[in-house]
Order: structure tokens, then C-alpha cells, then sequence
């Protein structure tokens, strides 16, 4: 074999030439293979981050601060990675005055979305879903412009969405509900690309005055993304309008629109019906749109049958509409549109109805301006006529813009029943005219003209309108019932709401303006469900009699107010003169005899002075402004500066009687800070009181001098934006003359003057500080000094609110010291008979916040008195120490010692009262402690006692518990023969007396209080002295009745009775409940050697058991005997006469409260026992008893029996007249007898 040829060595130039690009081609690549990596690393790395949880909100911030000037995006709690979906609770977009907010928006890709985005370049949304959407477009109305020519979305060949949103609003009523909907975008071959928007579902919903409205909307738009754009619209409705107390009413309606919307050329053809279910009534309209023109309504036909406007727009009013209307060119610049119209069911506006019954209308336009040949409406049997002709451009007022200039019109109100437009109208009818004449030149004003009148109301205007300039009012009248106004001048509005320029009289007569508010009831009660009721009728009662006349004359007038003026002189009056208010219920109201008020000046300097007479029935007073001047710059400088002046007042009948009001130089600086300062004085502070009818109490403690006089000084400064708020006060109100008398007993007392030396109170109040200090020293009436101050911590935030009255939880801080008058002023505020006496003083110091004061300190009093000496209570001498310690009273010590002369003892008391949580939910918890003190000393009464008291209160609530016990008590009761009404006497105009209380108004209270009788007390009277023993127990709860438990027993009791004295063996009261109710056990004897006599009592002492007692027993007749006269009964006689007695007084008192006597208890009339006696023969009588009865006025039938006779005697006596009587009698004597008596005495 041959061998290979070895390879040939390149040559020296080509290898140098190929090492070259061989090193550029390693390089390239090198390169290419790096930015290849580095893509793939940085999609990796945005693949990770898009997937990761928190990719949401990051891309959210990142697009925040991206945004241009002028747009906003804020968000709130956003989760979720942008592979996946996500979910964001708060989301808000702003642009300009156009703000979109999403709540609870969610959203969720496709599960094959991003593996057929690259493949298929096909954009998948499952869900696109948000809890509420609200569009708040507050920009201003703006020109319809084209949409962009172009609205493929870039690379995509396909999008779907599925969108559903639970509650849409936009604007004021605009409300859609439960909207599902499809959006597809696909670019097809043959059609190019388009929008396809299908809307399954939604709910339109509105809330009108008189009931509801909703629909139930679904639909399709399509629209072509390239080209001419074409759109077409499908759009299906059921309306159903729900009025109140009225069944549903449906409407079903149908529209679709066609057409093209790129360029200006863009046309579009709308057809719409509306018809209602099982009924003919609808709307049939056709129409043709160029919505980019200046014109966009090319051509509209509509035609009507019956159509309710409220099944279509929900606020829109009632209605059965026939007609038709038609709008079209005439030509390439004029436009017409013609209408007629019937309403089958006229109703007033407040009934939710339409009141119009015929309408016929003709309008032309022709660029900017419209012309209405003819405009006519039938209301009822009435009319409304115009003809108009304006100018399609805004134009402005002194109350606002109107959206055209009228040019020329002439309107006329004919015979127009006001109960047709609103039911609650009265029935009048309104006849009214208004006529606005064409300016003679270009750009020049305007005469215009109203007149109307409807019965009871009549009015008359004038006057010149200057578009965009002024509106001029050359005369005005005004007739109403009770009032007439009549003004002639000139007055002329410019840009502002008030007049700018005057010149002229105003004159008002007022007759009764009772009948005003009457007459706007009548007029005005329909305006609204609420006007012309409750508030007019009060306003009715406020103007009752109201009378007078007001003139008030402008001269070359210019600026209101007074920041505004133009050079040149001007003048304002305003004369009053009998104008009185009602009287109504007082005696005398107050009148304007007459008043006058002048300001006058030239450019911005004025002079302002008045004067007036006011009566009040029989009072007159003189009111008098001096000379003032008012000063105000020119614009660029609002200042206004009114210098110092004085307005006197004086009671003409009353010559002491003045007061002064002065005060410096009040000025507003040009930073609308005012400022301000002056003094008012009052003499005769008695004399003024007494002239306004409010004299002072001649019963008062405290009586002022007749030449007591007042004087303040005050200073202020505020700002006009905030004036309560920013408000600076300093001001001191303190007595110039004059000084007080006291009188604790009243006038007939004895009274010393109270020696005042210091009276002044000075405040000093701002938004950051606020002061008060009370200063008051006198020589018998006491002294007080209070210094407070307090800092807001927390200024109000609110621009408009005042420093006053302060926050609760305003810290202040102050302090007090005082020495109180003698507390004997306080004896008029007592109860009759109540005296009190001594001296308080204290000092201490006050903190806390404005609404929970804290109070610290000490209160000591002194020569403390307390006296009812009616009732015995006459305490002296008391000493009281107390502390304050923020919401609690401590009492340290009250101790009130017995009087001189009687031995050691008296009362001591401890305790302490708190208001921590406010003085309506007071707490108290107080200790009394008496030894052997004395209570009550009066002659017929006197007690001593000793033991211990505790008084509490919680939550309204008075719980007094206690054990006390008589060291000494002597009780003298009453005269039984104490005069008095029987229980028969009624006493006519006397109210019943009302049920009264134990405890305070609004509060509840328990009572458990023992008592001891000791072994020393004693009552007498009424016959009976006796010593008592025994422990009671006294028990309350609430407004029950009080009980009494337990038993109290005689010591060695006498009782006398009869002329003779029992000795009580036995006495007992047990007391089971009732205070005026207890068991009776009680003996009282009367012994002798051989026998023991005497009563007893059993039973309650409302139906006591009496009986006679006896041992050895024996009769009650001999019972009687040794009671009465110490012995048995001999015989008749004196004895037999004193047994009589004592048998009445004790049945008298066996009676018991329902039985007068023994005789009442019997029936009887009569019941006597008559002693033995001679008669003229000398025969000796026996004793004898006699009863009898009145059957008549006139017929009267006796019984007699003799007590130691077998018969007895019958007697019938009869009255023949008034001086004669006849007598007949059977028995032991028998006789007929006529008898006659004379009285002489």
C-alpha cells in the first residue's frame, strides 16, 4: 500500500486571515448564549414572583406610583398571585372629578388559560366578580367627541370574561342588581375584529316618591373594533312600577339601534316599543342619531296610546297619554318640532299624577336659537299660553346660570285651578301674566313685566334685566291679607343675591298679620306633606295682632353690606310708628310709639343715630342713640370700624330709672378679626325692677337700697369664620353704689345693714383659658372669694363651635374661702315656726373636671341653732366640723350640747356624704350618737334620751336603723274638751288634704328604730298619771303604713274618774302592728276594807271591752254605787243622781267611737235618772227613770217608772203650736192636760 500524502501546512496568510473570524464567531456566540440565559433567568424569576402570594399587591404599588399627575389609585387588604387570581377588599381609582370604587373584587384565570395564551394567544378570565361597584362622575358637562379609530386589543386573537357584579350605582338613582354578563373578543377573518358584550341578567331598580320601580334587563351589543365601527344594540325590559296602596303594573319594552359610530358622519337608527301586558296602552319611537353632531337628534317620531311615563322613567308622574309628536329639518338649518297631546287621567302633582290634560306645542330651531310660536296647556278649565323666543346659550343671574338667554316672552295664566296642580291648594284660580320685551339695541336691556292676583293674593313687578350684567326693579306692590307693601325706586341686583344698589321708599302698612300665616296656610299646604301645618299654625299664634307701620327710604345706595362702596353720598331711614305686637295673654304688651333710625354718609364713612319710645301698658322708655360714626374701606381692605357712642335709656316714669350703655371703638381688621370694648351702668336698681314689674320681695332676707346701682366693663374679640369658636371675653360686672339691708325675721323684724363692701364678679373666657373670679366682702352678710380657671385639653375640632359651655372632661383647677352670713337669713325658706342660727365659714380648693367637680377644704361652724319652739325643739349652742375631700363630705364633728343649767350630755354626729357618681345618686352614711340629751323641753313636754342613730342612703334609698331609749320623758296630754268639728261637718271649698310622703320626692326608705321607756317616764292628763315601761320597735317600708311592736306597762297609774281615784292594778298595751290599734289589758280598782271595786278594759283599743269588776262580786248597780259614792245605794236622792252620772260616763265610754251613749245605743231620745223628791203635798217621790222617743215633729212618746213602784206611767205629748202642747197620760197617774210655755230668756 501506499502511504497518505501527509497534509499540506497551510500558508502563512491564509491561517493568519481565518484565526480572526474564528475568534469573532466564539465571541458572538458566547454572547448570544449569555443574553439567551439571562431571558431565561429573568423569565424564570418573574414567573416565580407572578406565582408567589403577595404578587398582587406589589404590582399594585408599583402601578400607584406610575400613575400621571392627576390620577389616583388606593387600595385596601390585597391577596392573591398574578398567576392564579386574586381578591382585593378595597380598591379606588380617581381621575379629575371621576371616582370608581370596587368592593370585594375577586378574580380567577382559566385552569388551560396560560398554556393556550402562548399557543392560541387567547386571554381566559373564569370569574370577574365584585360585591358592589360605584361610578361617581361629578366633571363637568362635556362635548360628545368619536371613539379612537382603532379598538383591536393588542397581539390577542381571543378574550373571554365572565363577569358578574352584585350591586352597580352610579350617579344619584342610578341602582343595578344582580348583573351576570359575557364579554368576547375575537378577531374573525371575513368581519375583522369585535366586542360582544351579552348580559344574561341584571335588576334596574329606583325608589320614587310614590312607590317603586325596577326592571329586569337583558341584551347584547356588538361592536366592530376597526373600520366604520359598526354597533348594533339588542335590548330587552320588564318594568314594573309598584305604587303605594295600588297593585303592580307591568310594561314590557323592546329597542334596538343599528348603525355606525366611527367619524363624524356617524349615523345610527333607533327603534323602541313599549307595551303593556293584555292592554293596548304603549309607545311606538322611532329615531335617527348623529351622536357626534351639534345636533345629534336627526329625526324622532313617537306615537302614543295610553302610555304611563311612570312605568318608564321612576320618578316621572301618573299618566294615560295619547298622541303624537314629530321632529325633523326643514332644511340644512332649521329644525321643527310638533306635538299633541291628551292625558286621559289627569291628577295633582302630590298624588303622583300629571296634571296636564291637552298640550299642544310648535318649536323652531335654527343654530343657537329656538322660537316657540306657540306653547299651549290646558289644566282643568284653565290655560297656560307663551311664546318665546331665545337663545340656546347660558346665561347669567343674581341666583344662578340659566341654561338659555330668553330673547323675547309672553306668558299668560288664564282661570288655572290650583287644586288641579296640588290637591291641598285652596280652590282658587290663578290669573297671571309676564311679558319680557326684546332690547332695542344689541347687547341692551330688557323691560320686563309680572303681574297676578288668585283671590287673596295680588302682586305687581317692574322693572329692567340686563343679561349677564343686572336685574332692575323700578316698582313693586304687594297685597295680601293684613299687610300691603309698596315699593318705588330703583333697586338693582348685579352677580349678587342681596341688592347692590338702591334708591327709593319701601313703605308696609300691617293691619292684623294674623291672617298672614292663614292666608300662606292655605296657599302653601300643598307645597309639601309637611308645609303650612304644625309650623305655620305656631307661626299663626306668634303674629296674632300684629300691627304698625314701617317705612323705610334708600338714597344712592351702593354696596351691601358696607365692605363694598362706591363713592358718593347715601342715605338709609327706617321710620316706625304704632307698630305693637300681640297682647295674648298679659295685661299690657310693649309697642314702637314711634322710632326712628338714620344712617347716612358718603363713600365708605357713614353716621348711624336713632332714637325710639317702647310702652309697656303704663311703662314707657326712652331709648336714644347718639351720633356714631361707621367707617368702612374699600375692597382690597375690608375694614369696618364703628367708633365710640353711647346709647342712653331712661324709665319716663321712673326718673332714677336710667342706664348707660358706652363703648369704645369697635373695628374689623382687614384678617375678619373684630374687636371691641365698653361699659354699661345701671342706677336704681330697685326703680328699674320695680318699673318692668319685677319688684323686690318686701319678704326677702336680703332688701337692696334705693340708690343700689350696677356697673361692667366688657371686652371681646372674634373672628368671622369661627365666631363662638375664636371668641376672646373679658368682662367685670361689680356694684358701683349702694347697699343692702337684712331682714331675717322679714319686715317687721328687726333689720341692720349688711355693710357691703366689695361686689364684683370679673370673667375672662378664650378658646384656650377660661377665668371667673367672684369676690364679695361685706361687714355682717359674710365674705366669699371663688377663683376658677380651666384649660380645654382637646380644642373643639369643629370650626363653628364655641368655648361655651366647656367639655366635661375640661380639667379646671380654683380656690374658695368663705364666711357665710348668719344662717338666721335663712328662716323665710323654712317651714312656719323653724328658726336656725350661727356662723359657717371654710376654706378650700376646687379640681377635678367641668363635669364631675372635685371639692377640697374645711367647713367649721359655730353658736349652730335649731328651734321649732312649737314643737319644743330649741337646740343652741352646735358646733359642726367638716371636710371636703373631691366628691366626699366628711363630718368630722356635730355636736349639739345640752342647755345651761341641765346636766352634762347632748348629741354627737359623724358620717360622711358622697357624690362620686352625681349628686342624683348621693351616698350617705351617717352616725348620731345622743347621751342623755334633751330632746324636747317644753311645759306640757319634755324628753331626755340617749342611744344611737345610723342613717344611710344607696341608690336612692333611706334605710335609718337605730336604739333609743328614755332617759327622762314627761307628757302632758291634751283637754279631752279641746274644741273641735264633729265628724259631720263638711267643710265646702276646702281641697282633700293630698297624701304626703315620709321620704324626699323620688327616693324609697326603710325604718328599723327600737325605743326603750326607761324606767322614768311619765304621762299625765285627761284624769290619768302613771309611770311607763317598755320596749317598742318601729318598722317602715316604703310608703306601707308603719308598724309598732311590742308591749309597754303602768307604773304605779292613778286615773280619776267619777270625782273619785282609781289606783291602775293592772295596765298593759301590746302593740301588734298598727300604731293606733293595741291590746288592751288594764285594770284600775278602787279598795275599801271589805270590798275591792273597778273596771276593766279588754280588747283593741279600736273595740274596747268594758266591764265592771267586783271582789267579793256583786251587782253592777252596787258596782256603780261603791264607785261612785264609796258605798252601796241607800236609797233615792243626791246618791241616786250621782249614779245616774257615772252609769252615762261609762256607758259613754263603753260606747266607744261609733256610740254616743247609752241612749243612742238603745234607740232612744231620752234617758234619765231622776232622784227622789217631795212634792207640793209633802209626799215623799222615789226615785225613778225615764225614756223616750220622738216619733214626729210633733208627736213625742214617754215611758216613767218609779224604782220602787209595780207600774209605771205612759205619756203622749203632741204640739198644738209653738207655745201650746197637749198631754195625756196613763198609769199611776191619769190625766189629759194642756199645756203652755213662754220662754223668756
Amino acid at each position: 500500500m501506499r502511504a497518505a500524502p501527509a497534509p499540506r501546512e497551510p500558508t502563512p496568510a491564509v491561517a493568519a486571515q481565518a484565526r480572526p473570524w474564528r475568534h469573532l464567531g466564539a465571541a458572538l456566540g458566547l454572547a448570544l448564549g449569555t443574553a439567551a440565559a439571562l431571558a431565561l433567568a429573568a423569565t424564570a424569576a418573574l414567573l416565580l414572583w407572578a406565582s408567589r402570594e403577595g404578587s398582587v399587591a406589589q404590582l399594585l404599588a408599583w402601578t400607584a406610583r406610575m400613575l400621571p399627575a392627576g390620577m389616583q389609585l388606593q387600595w385596601r387588604q390585597a391577596e392573591g398571585a398574578l398567576l392564579r387570581g386574586g381578591r382585593i377588599a378595597w380598591l379606588q381609582w380617581q381621575q379629575d372629578r371621576l371616582t370608581v370604587t370596587v368592593e370585594g373584587l375577586r378574580w380567577h384565570w382559566a385552569d388551560d388559560h396560560w398554556a393556550r395564551l402562548g399557543r392560541e394567544r387567547r386571554l381566559a378570565l373564569a370569574e370577574l366578580a365584585a360585591q358592589r361597584v360605584r361610578v361617581d362622575d361629578r366633571r363637568p358637562p362635556a362635548p360628545l367627541s368619536p371613539p379612537p379609530p382603532d379598538l383591536r386589543l393588542p397581539w390577542l386573537q381571543t378574550a373571554t370574561v365572565s363577569l358578574h357584579v352584585d350591586e352597580l350605582l352610579w350617579g344619584a338613582d342610578g341602582h343595578l342588581q344582580g348583573v351576570q354578563a359575557d364579554y368576547r373578543y375575537h378577531v374573525e377573518p371575513a368581519l375583522g375584529p369585535q366586542h360582544i358584550l351579552r348580559v344574561f341578567h341584571a335588576r334596574l331598580l329606583s325608589q320614587a316618591p310614590w312607590g317603586r320601580w325596577e326592571a329586569a334587563v337583558d341584551g347584547q351589543l356588538q361592536w366592530q373594533a376597526t373600520g366604520a365601527q359598526t354597533v348594533r344594540l339588542q335590548l330587552a325590559a320588564q318594568a314594573q312600577a309598584t305604587r303605594t296602596s295600588l297593585p303592580p303594573q307591568r310594561l314590557r319594552i323592546e329597542a334596538q339601534a343599528e348603525g355606525t359610530l366611527a367619524g363624524p358622519e356617524a349615523r345610527l337608527t333607533l327603534q323602541a316599543q313599549a307595551q303593556q301586558p293584555d292592554s293596548r296602552a304603549g309607545a311606538v319611537l322611532r329615531a335617527e342619531l348623529a351622536p357626534w353632531a351639534a345636533q345629534p337628534l336627526r329625526r324622532i317620531e313617537a306615537d302614543l296610546h295610553a302610555l304611563n311615563l311612570a312605568l318608564l322613567w321612576p320618578r316621572a308622574p301618573r299618566s294615560a297619554l295619547h298622541g303624537w309628536l314629530r321632529g325633523q329639518p326643514t332644511d340644512a338649518k332649521r329644525w321643527t318640532l310638533q306635538a299633541e297631546l291628551r292625558n286621559l287621567q289627569p291628577a295633582p302633582w302630590d298624588r303622583g299624577g300629571l296634571p296636564l290634560e291637552r298640550l299642544r306645542v310648535q318649536a323652531h330651531r335654527h343654530g343657537q336659537d329656538l322660537e316657540l310660536p306657540e306653547l299651549q296647556l290646558h289644566v282643568g278649565s284653565g290655560f297656560l299660553h307663551l311664546r318665546s323666543r331665545m337663545r340656546l346659550t347660558s346665561v347669567a343671574t343674581p341666583w344662578g346660570a340659566l341654561p338659555a338667554h330668553p330673547l323675547q316672552l309672553a306668558l299668560r295664566l288664564h282661570d288655572l285651578p290650583l287644586p288641579a296642580l296640588w290637591s291641598a291648594a285652596p280652590p282658587r284660580r290663578l290669573q297671571a301674566e309676564a311679558q319680557l320685551e326684546p332690547a332695542s339695541t344689541p347687547n341692551g336691556p330688557q323691560r320686563w313685566r309680572v303681574q297676578g292676583q288668585d283671590g287673596w293674593l295680588s302682586w305687581l313687578a317692574r322693572g329692567q334685566w340686563q343679561p349677564n350684567e343686572r336685574l332692575q326693579l323700578d316698582d313693586a306692590q304687594l297685597r295680601v291679607d293684613g299687610l300691603q307693601a309698596l315699593w318705588a325706586g330703583s333697586l338693582i341686583w348685579t352677580r349678587q343675591t342681596l341688592p347692590s344698589q338702591a334708591s327709593g321708599a319701601l313703605s308696609v302698612e300691617i293691619e292684623d298679620l294674623a291672617r298672614l300665616p292663614a292666608t300662606l296656610q292655605r296657599g302653601l299646604a300643598g307645597l309639601s306633606p309637611h308645609a303650612g301645618g304644625a309650623s305655620l299654625d305656631r307661626l299663626q299664634r306668634q303674629l296674632t295682632g300684629w300691627q304698625g307701620r314701617l317705612r323705610l327710604r334708600m338714597q344712592g345706595w351702593r354696596g351691601w353690606p358696607l365692605l363694598q362702596p362706591e363713592p358718593g353720598p347715601w342715605q338709609l331711614e327706617l321710620a316706625v310708628a304704632g307698630l305693637r305686637p300681640p297682647a295674648r295673654d298679659a295685661p299690657a304688651a310693649w309697642q314702637v310709639q314711634r322710632g326712628q333710625l338714620l344712617l347716612q354718609g358718603a363713600g365708605a364713612q357713614a353716621q348711624l343715630q336713632g332714637q325710639t319710645e317702647l310702652q309697656w301698658g303704663a311703662r314707657s322708655l326712652e331709648l336714644r342713640l347718639e351720633p356714631v360714626q361707621l367707617r368702612g374701606l374699600s375692597p382690597a381692605l375690608p375694614l369696618v370700624r364703628l367708633d365710640s357712642g353711647t346709647l342712653r335709656a331712661r324709665a319716663r316714669d321712673v326718673s332714677a330709672a336710667q342706664a348707660l350703655l358706652r363703648w369704645d371703638a369697635i373695628e374689623r381688621q382687614n384678617n375678619g378679626t373684630w374687636r371691641g370694648s365698653g361699659q354699661v351702668e345701671v342706677a336704681a336698681l330697685p326703680a328699674w325692677l320695680a318699673w318692668w314689674g319685677r319688684p323686690w320681695p318686701r319678704e326677702a332676707p336680703l332688701q337692696p337700697s334705693a340708690d343700689l346701682a350696677l356697673g361692667a366693663r366688657w371686652q371681646i374679640q372674634l373672628q368671622e369664620q369661627a365666631a363662638l369658636s375664636s371668641a376672646q371675653l373679658q368682662g367685670v360686672l361689680e356694684r358701683t353704689a349702694g347697699d343692702l339691708k337684712l331682714q331675717p325675721d322679714g319686715p317687721q323684724g328687726p333689720q341692720w345693714q349688711a355693710g357691703v363692701r366689695r361686689a364684683r364678679l370679673q370673667l375672662d373666657a378664650s378658646p384656650q383659658r377660661w377665668r371667673a373670679a367672684l369676690a364679695w366682702d361685706s361687714e355682717r352678710a359674710g365674705q366669699l372669694e371663688l377663683d376658677l380657671q380651666a384649660e380645654p385639653s382637646t380644642p373643639n375640632p369643629e370650626p363653628a363651635a364655641a368655648w361655651w359651655p366647656l367639655a366635661p372632661e375640661t380639667r379646671w383647677q380654683g380656690r374658695w374661702n368663705l364666711k357665710a352670713p348668719p344662717l338666721q337669713l335663712l328662716t323665710p325658706w323654712l317651714p312656719p315656726g323653724w328658726r336656725v342660727g350661727g356662723q359657717l365659714q371654710g376654706q378650700g380648693t376646687v379640681g377635678g373636671a367641668w363635669a364631675r367637680p372635685a371639692l377640697r377644704g374645711e367647713l367649721l361652724g359655730h353658736d349652730l341653732e335649731l328651734a321649732v319652739r312649737t314643737e319644743g325643739i330649741d337646740w343652741r349652742g352646735g358646733v359642726l366640723q367638716a371636710r371636703l375631700d373631691e366628691h366626699r363630705l366628711q363630718l368630722v364633728q356635730l355636736h349639739w350640747p345640752n342647755p345651761a343649767g341641765e346636766p352634762d350630755g347632748g348629741l354627737q354626729g359623724r358620717g360622711q356624704l358622697s357624690w362620686t357618681d352625681g349628686w342624683s345618686l348621693a351616698q350617705a352614711d351617717i352616725t348620731l350618737q345622743a347621751r342623755r340629751w334633751l330632746a324636747l323641753a317644753r311645759a306640757d313636754r319634755r324628753v331626755r334620751l340617749s342611744g344611737d342613730l345610723q342613717i344611710r342612703t344607696r341608690a336612692r334609698l333611706v334605710d335609718v336603723q337605730g336604739q333609743l331609749q328614755l332617759d327622762q320623758a314627761r307628757w302632758l296630754l291634751p283637754p279631752a274638751d279641746k274644741p273641735r268639728l264633729s265628724d259631720d261637718v263638711v267643710v265646702r271649698g276646702q281641697p282633700q288634704p293630698a297624701r304626703r310622703s315620709p321620704w324626699p320626692a323620688g327616693w324609697d326608705g326603710r325604718v328599723e328604730l327600737a325605743l326603750d321607756l326607761g324606767t322614768d317616764t311619765e304621762l299625765q292628763g285627761r284624769g290619768l298619771q302613771t309611770g311607763l315601761t317598755g320596749n317598742l320597735r318601729w318598722r317602715q317600708r316604703g310608703e306601707q303604713p308603719a308598724r309598732l311592736d311590742g308591749e309597754v306597762r303602768t307604773v304605779r297609774g292613778r286615773y280619776q274618774a267619777w270625782g273619785q281615784t282609781l289606783d291602775i292594778e293592772r295596765g298593759l298595751l301590746r302593740f301588734n302592728g298598727a300604731l293606733d290599734d293595741p291590746q288592751l289589758d288594764v285594770r284600775a280598782v278602787r279598795r275599801f276594807s271589805e270590798q275591792t271595786v273597778g273596771v276593766h278594759i279588754e280588747g283593741r283599743a279600736q273595740a274596747p271591752v268594758v266591764r265592771l269588776y267586783a271582789d267579793p262580786s256583786l251587782p253592777d248597780t252596787d258596782i256603780l254605787a261603791w264607785l261612785a259614792l264609796g258605798r252601796p245605794l241607800s236609797g233615792p236622792g243626791a246618791q241616786a243622781a250621782l249614779l245616774q252620772r257615772a252609769a252615762q260616763a261609762l256607758w259613754d265610754r263603753r260606747g266607744g267611737s261609733t256610740m254616743a251613749g247609752l241612749p243612742q245605743a238603745l234607740g232612744l231620745d231620752e234617758l234619765t235618772l231622776e232622784p227622789g223628791s217631795r212634792d207640793a203635798d209633802g209626799n215623799v217621790r222615789a226615785a225613778s227613770v225615764s225614756l223616750g222617743k220622738r216619733l214626729s215633729e210633733q208627736l213625742y212618746l214617754g215611758y216613767e217608772r218609779s224604782l220602787l213602784g209595780l207600774t209605771g206611767t205612759v205619756s203622749v205629748l203632741y204640739d198644738l203650736s209653738r207655745y201650746l202642747t197637749l198631754r195625756g197620760r196613763a198609769g199611776d197617774d191619769n190625766a189629759l192636760e194642756l199645756l203652755y210655755r213662754r220662754r223668756f230668756d
